[in-house]
């Protein structure tokens, strides 16, 4: 925890395909955004991970965390934030906890949503997947592929396009303000345009802020000594102020 003026919980999800754990770079990235955020508390889940775990115990997980958390600090703004698959958990979260609240569910919904260079649709079919693989530099399409049918498998299996792992899918409608950062050299990015797209098709009015970044990679944001890394931490930051300022 840090001192300043937002007071807000953030959940962080890490990224790794579902399948690895933090990197050196989360704590670094995070840990700049505590210092600008202010009076803040992080929780990091350790989620179970594939392919000894699969979709269902992953996902209740991270929910029972999510209230666990609410109930534990009651009185702070609630931030769901990932990267990566990371990303697609947080979303994923928030679309089920706005399905509780449509089955007469009192759990508190987030305040915001924060998805950075999100993994949205884990069955990467999407054409236009291909017109990346040669400007990234970590992800490929079949190593994605793959993994994205390991976290689709398990005693309950589902289709990898479907929304309880790939919220691309998923409904828009009742959600808090979200925030996405992708990047043109990210193989990921067509998938974050095509929930744009969805946002604007749909007409729905809580995806505040889109930003594509030109010629970054995947999960840029916590190389934080360079100056896009800087800025979209800074981003960030302002996002999460804003949502949570005015949402009283």
């Amino acid at each position: 925890s840090t001192k300043s003026l937002t007071n807000v919980l953030v959940i962080f999800f890490h990224g790794g395909a579902y399948s690895f754990n933090f990197m050196p770079q989360h704590f670094i990235g995070i840990n700049e955004i505590m210092k600008q955020l202010g009076s803040c508390t992080f929780i990091l889940p350790d989620y179970p991970l594939t392919p000894k775990h699969k979709h269902q115990e992953i996902f209740d997980t991270a929910e029972d965390v999510y209230r666990k958390s609410v109930a534990k600090y009651p009185n702070l703004k609630v931030v769901l934030m990932g990267d990566s698959a990371g990303a697609g958990m947080a979303f994923i979260i928030a679309q089920r906890l706005v399905s509780a609240k449509l089955n007469n569910d009192t759990i508190r919904q987030p305040d915001s949503v924060i998805l950075l260079s999100p993994w949205l649709d884990v069955s990467c079919s999407s054409p236009l997947l291909a017109k990346y693989k040669n400007d990234d530099p970590f992800l490929s399409i079949y190593g994605l592929k793959k993994l994205g049918e390991i976290l689709a498998d398990g005693p309950d299996p589902v289709s990898t396009i479907d929304p309880t792992v790939s919220p691309l899918y998923g409904s828009l409608q009742g959600l808090p303000p979200v925030s996405v950062w992708t990047s043109t050299h990210d193989l990921l990015s067509p998938d974050s345009h095509r929930l744009h797209e969805r946002y604007v098709k749909e007409k729905i009015p809580s995806l505040l802020r889109f930003y594509d970044e030109p010629y970054l990679i995947h999960c840029f944001w916590f190389v934080v000594d360079f100056p896009e890394g800087k800025a979209a931490i800074k981003q960030i930051v302002d996002a999460i102020n804003e949502d949570c300022l005015s949402n009283k």
